[in-house]
């Protein structure tokens, strides 16, 4: 079973030591952004905001080869 992003972005965010309100005054989003992120209610994932999220992670949004 594929993971959602929700769920891989806060097991991101908890490896990383971040709270929600830590990851989105990183990636420059509100705290309520990140929530409904990782809980699964939004559906509108713009790219810029996964890429804001992917950056205050130092995570890369590309995928893994191979």
């Amino acid at each position: 079973m594929a993971e959602t992003l929700g769920v891989l972005v806060r097991q991101l965010r908890k490896r990383a030591g971040l709270t929600q309100f830590q990851l989105a005054e990183r990636a420059g989003l509100g705290e309520s952004t990140v929530r409904r992120i990782e809980t699964d209610r939004s559906f509108d994932h713009r790219l810029g905001t996964i890429n804001r999220i992917a950056d205050a992670l130092d995570a890369s949004t590309r995928p893994a080869d191979g």
